[in-house]
């Protein structure tokens, strides 16, 4: 039985039509600290669930636990075991779910994503007894573009332990039984966490639901409590520096941008590529193309795997109408996902402007093939009629 989480790990604005600019480019290793004082911006804190209300469960929800624990024919197996098998069995038809649930909300609503799953693991072994360890899975690349914001997603899973230890300590022990949600047949282990980086991932996931509802004033306070557990957190930081830019403060997330990328300098930033996107979002918002450019080339250089980057990029020389370099970086964004709609037509409409009309119907075709909204048939209807001139 093996079950999948989904966490947001990542913010990525899309990118717009209009250029910016960069005039201070100012990447200071130096910059060990960052405020994220608001001045009354984001108002008071609202009720924020604590730590340990995460994995509370009701009397009910511990009481039937309980009976299956206790239960004579389950006393020959080991604790975590028990832990897996109940899983197994309440689990069985829960219904895949991307808000992020307290461990008690799962188990009224029987639904979830990868995080609440991993936060209902964690309160049933609790009740246990049993340690459980978190892992990170990247099974493959996962983009969603929602709401003029790009999410990246990445899985984590549990593992339950058959002796108890220091829930902060990372996982690197081999021994135990891994507990997966939705698991892919091929995947790559990014990293062991510790307990608080996975609150941290919780209240993050949060913010990002209210960041898409364009709620910056909760978004900001459940950032900032993600930050308390994981201060390092580069995902968090990000989201915060967004969230400043957002609300007009420029000068403060500009600040953020360049503190989370100097904790381990820019160059080894391929865990930081949307603070380096973003950043230099801001910077082509300001026009200040100069230090926009610098970033970019640093982006370039590392192995992105977001086919959205290069589809803006793609879309900018496409306006600017350089045929060979829009043509370029269309298949890289198709290169990353060979079933994105927009990159094929924006691939077609490049040929077409290049004169090489029935390559450009192929693509054209396959951005037919593709499309999965049904708002986008007018824009195809066009391009169609343009094709038949």
């Amino acid at each position: 039985m093996k079950f999948t989480a989904l966490i947001f790990v990542a913010i990525i604005l899309v990118f717009s039509a209009c250029s910016k600019t960069v005039g201070r480019h100012n990447l200071n290793p130096e910059h060990k600290v960052v405020s994220y004082d608001h001045n009354g911006i984001f108002g008071l804190q609202p009720s924020i669930i604590n730590q340990d209300q995460l994995f509370d469960l009701t009397v009910n929800q511990t009481e039937e636990f309980n009976y299956f624990f206790n239960k004579i024919e389950n006393q020959n197996l080991p604790s975590h075991l028990r832990v897996f098998e109940y899983l197994k069995q309440s689990t069985s038809e829960f219904k895949y779910q991307e808000k992020t649930l307290t461990a008690s909300q799962v188990m009224e609503q029987a639904q979830g994503n990868c995080m609440s799953l991993a936060i209902l693991t964690t309160a049933i072994a609790r009740l246990a007894n049993v340690a459980v360890g978190y892992q990170l899975i990247d099974s493959r690349p996962i983009f969603q573009q929602k709401k003029g914001t790009i999410l990246k997603e990445v899985h984590v899973r549990s593992k339950l332990y058959k002796k108890k230890f220091n829930h902060d300590l990372p996982y690197s022990k081999n021994q135990g039984l891994v507990i997966d949600y939705f698991p892919e047949e091929s995947h790559s282990f990014i990293g062991n966490i510790t307990q608080k980086q996975l609150v941290a991932r919780y209240y993050l996931n949060i913010a990002v639901e209210f960041l898409l509802d364009l709620d910056y004033s909760s978004s900001y306070w459940f950032a900032l409590k993600s930050l308390e557990y994981a201060p390092n957190y580069s995902g968090a930081i990000n989201l915060m520096a967004v969230i400043f830019g957002r609300v007009g403060e420029t000068t403060k997330a500009e600040q953020i941008y360049q503190y989370g990328i100097n904790q381990h300098g820019i160059d080894d930033a391929k865990n930081k590529l949307s603070l380096l996107k973003n950043y230099q979002l801001l910077l082509t918002k300001q026009n200040r193309n100069k230090e926009a450019l610098l970033i970019q080339n640093k982006i370039q250089k590392l192995n992105d795997p977001s086919p959205y980057y290069w589809l803006g990029l793609a879309d900018k020389a496409y306006q600017n109408q350089q045929w060979l370099e829009a043509k370029k970086l269309y298949r890289k964004a198709i290169k990353r996902d060979p079933k994105l709609f927009f990159a094929y037509l924006g691939l077609s409409k490049t040929l077409h402007s290049m004169g090489n009309k029935r390559s450009a119907l192929k693509m054209l075709n396959k951005a037919i093939k593709y499309n999965t909204h049904q708002g986008n048939y007018n824009i195809l209807k066009q391009e169609i009629l343009l094709y038949k001139q």
